[in-house]
């Protein structure tokens, strides 16, 4: 989240007598009102990269949880073993621990967790180089399956523990890309080959979405919110103090949203995401 509003557009919505001292409560309404205004919407503003994965829908089209669409990179489907990893000496318990940027080879002994090594994917970018790098560590073994060696190996899916002990632990990478067209503004991905339902996690989608600058509309009414807790301060015991934390703050914005000219009122409900929530599993 990024601050959608300017401390000059919050003051151009106060009287002119507010102190300059009171700069840095009033940058920080902006925060709190940007906040606010992402919550109530349900959607980021400012441009961001995005990666979903997502079940089928029995469907032709999905929207992605961002919008509006300035590019899809990629649409994929087929989650396929890239890599198989195993703890081959004599401990009933070991696992890979896989993040988003890393995976750990654990152990547990007499109760205890070891750590035996971890492997970033920016050390070890292929799955030949990490294959190599835990085939190094004493009692594991790993094989970079098929043709998968040079692939990437930050395209793994989905973080999460998989059991090693005398069993192969699989690293999966969505294999094949899907057709697709883009209805950008509404954050509709069509594909002709359908998004069919029966997988977890079946469908990747990655894109970026959203505003490069933020929208003058949304500027404005997220600098009238800001003002109008700030004129709250000295009416509202919940706001009579500055030094409140954001969460205080963002209980008191949500509630006050009514009070908005109607203009920032119908701003809230044009960018509000209308898509229906799907179960992204």
């Amino acid at each position: 989240m990024g601050i959608l509003t300017t401390d000059t557009l919050i003051r151009s919505y106060l009287p002119s007598s507010v102190p300059a001292s009171d700069g840095p409560v009033i940058s920080k309404l902006g925060n709190v009102a940007s906040a606010s205004f992402e919550a109530y919407t349900d959607r980021h503003i400012l441009a961001a990269d995005y990666t979903e994965d997502f079940a089928g829908f029995d469907d032709y089209t999905f929207h992605t949880q961002q919008f509006p669409i300035i590019t899809v990179y990629r649409l994929q489907f087929m989650r396929t073993p890239a890599m198989s990893l195993t703890y081959t000496a004599s401990n009933p318990f070991a696992s890979v621990d896989v993040t988003e940027t890393d995976i750990t080879l654990k152990r547990i002994v007499a109760g205890a967790t070891s750590t035996d090594a971890t492997f970033s994917f920016a050390d070890y970018p292929t799955f030949t180089l990490l294959a190599a790098a835990v085939n190094g560590v004493s009692g594991w073994s790993a094989e970079a399956l098929s043709n998968y060696g040079n692939w990437p190996t930050s395209e793994i899916v989905e973080p999460g523990t998989r059991s090693a002990a005398g069993s192969l632990a699989y690293l999966e990478v969505y294999s094949q890309d899907l057709p697709y067209r883009v209805q950008g503004d509404t954050g509709e991905i069509y594909s002709p080959f359908g998004f069919l339902r029966g997988y977890y996690k079946r469908y990747r989608i990655k894109y970026r979405a959203g505003y490069e600058c933020v929208p003058d509309d949304v500027a404005g009414c997220v600098a009238e919110m800001a003002a109008l807790l700030y004129q709250q301060r000295g009416i509202n015991p919940n706001l009579a103090s500055e030094s409140l934390g954001q969460y205080s703050y963002s209980n008191v914005t949500t509630r006050n949203w009514e009070l908005l000219s109607p203009i920032s009122r119908s701003v809230l409900m044009q960018y509000r995401n209308p898509q229906q929530v799907r179960f992204r599993v």
